[in-house]
């Protein structure tokens, strides 16, 4: 019997150990990301969140991205590359050399099936950005918005239930834009 419990307090301890090294020292996985005019997409698998950022400058990126930070106050979205170097996009930057914005999340499994079917081909993953409910957009259009509207810089959006759930959130920032989300 001692032997029995010894054999499983022995066995408890490798999986607790197995269990808490998995959590604290985990590779870090690589953003999977799509560059198109104006704006770029960033999936980050291990969170299966999407963030997107909306410029009016041609950006380029290292091959390889982790994620950071995203500061849903701020609408702040912080990224590295493998050597440490940090790559801030942020729509309210004194400094925007770029001409960043909008910064925004986005969460669904709607949206991770659009991944799939870019991967497969013939699907382009620019053009459902377009369906997103929440975006940056010229303060002169007229729109309808559930959150956000006229002066708003920022909103967000959630519907669905559990495994259902879509969730979009934006930032703008910049001269005559207002955020948008239905």
């Amino acid at each position: 019997m001692k032997q029995q419990q010894m054999l499983f307090s022995v066995s408890l301890a490798f999986w607790g150990l197995a269990f808490y090294s998995s959590i604290f020292f985990a590779k870090e996985q690589a953003l999977t990301y799509r560059v198109y005019q104006g704006h770029v997409v960033f999936y980050d698998g291990q969170s299966e969140t999407f963030y997107f950022v909306q410029y009016e400058k041609v950006m380029s990126f290292p091959d390889v991205l982790y994620f950071s930070e995203y500061d849903t106050e701020q609408g702040v979205l912080r990224l590295h590359d493998a050597s440490g170097k940090t790559f801030v996009f942020d729509p309210n930057a004194s400094v925007n050399y770029y001409g960043i914005y909008a910064v925004g999340s986005f969460s669904g499994k709607k949206y991770r099936k659009w991944v799939k079917k870019e991967k497969a081909g013939g699907y382009r993953l620019s053009e459902a950005l377009q369906q997103l409910p929440c975006s940056c957009m010229d303060e002169a259009e007229e729109v309808d918005c559930q959150s956000g509207g006229k002066g708003a810089v920022g909103c967000s959006s959630s519907k669905g239930l559990f495994g259902k759930k879509k969730m979009c959130r934006v930032r703008c920032g910049g001269d005559h834009i207002q955020a948008c989300c239905n």
